[in-house]
């Protein structure tokens, strides 16, 4: 009750300034197709480097779900100068941190780092964007880290998320839109995260689903921090590229 009391009232309240929010930035593309947002912010010699890959689980077909999560934590597990583990180790490393999100539209990356340390992450993600290293072992891993993900966030939160699943079979025919799920009684299956089909996935079925849906033109948006605040952040998002 307190919740909706809440909302309620947010949607009551009046309305805000919309300028007042206003970010300053300056937009560009890569020779090789990137296109880049670049907000500075030198309140903090912090920088926040994001990537948003415009595919995600509504791309996926009936049946076969959960191949954009699980590609996402793949993201993770290694690439052709990074070994598996190492990619947080050396972030870590600077004092950094870093995380990615599925949603049905988008694959969404990021890492916070010391503005000095922005080429790193930059390299980071340039190897694993061009060089990824994917193992059966390595995927039988995360197909299991997947599926617990599923039994943390869905089957075993109260009332919040299963409620969503059974709204969004309401509202939309088109299996895309839906979030289901695959229960003792049911044959359908959770959107982002089918626990039948990661079970019969093989190395040959994820890289034939992946090369045909996941052909994004990734956007880096960060912040440029005191670390680099002599030099134009155009020329570090060029210098730290893979043109």
């Amino acid at each position: 009750m307190v919740r909706w009391a809440a909302l309620l009232a947010l949607i009551a309240a009046p309305s805000v300034n919309v300028s007042a929010f206003t970010i300053k930035h300056s937009t560009l593309t890569l020779s090789n197709g990137f296109r880049v947002i670049l907000a500075p912010d030198r309140s903090v010699p912090v920088a926040a480097m994001a990537m948003l890959i415009p595919v995600g689980a509504r791309q996926e077909t009936k049946g076969r779900s959960g191949f954009a999560h699980l590609f996402e934590h793949l993201m993770f597990d290694g690439s052709a100068h990074v070994k598996k583990g190492q990619f947080d180790k050396i972030l870590e490393g600077l004092g950094a941190e870093s995380n990615a999100s599925t949603h049905m539209d988008m694959t969404f990356y990021y890492e916070s780092v010391p503005s000095n340390a922005l080429p790193v992450a930059f390299w980071l993600d340039a190897d694993r964007m061009s060089e990824l290293r994917v193992f059966k072992k390595n995927m039988r891993n995360q197909i299991e880290v997947v599926k617990e993900e599923k039994r943390l966030s869905v089957f075993n939160e109260p009332y919040m998320p299963l409620l969503w699943v059974e709204i969004q079979k309401k509202i939309f025919s088109n299996s895309r839109n839906q979030l289901k799920i695959k229960t003792k009684n049911k044959t359908e299956s959770f959107n982002f995260l089918s626990s039948r089909a990661l079970s019969l996935m093989s190395l040959k079925i994820l890289f034939s689903r992946v090369s045909k849906t996941v052909k994004p033109k990734p956007t880096f948006v960060f912040k440029v921090s005191k670390g680099v605040a002599m030099v134009k952040p155009s020329t570090v998002v060029r210098n730290c590229s893979t043109e």
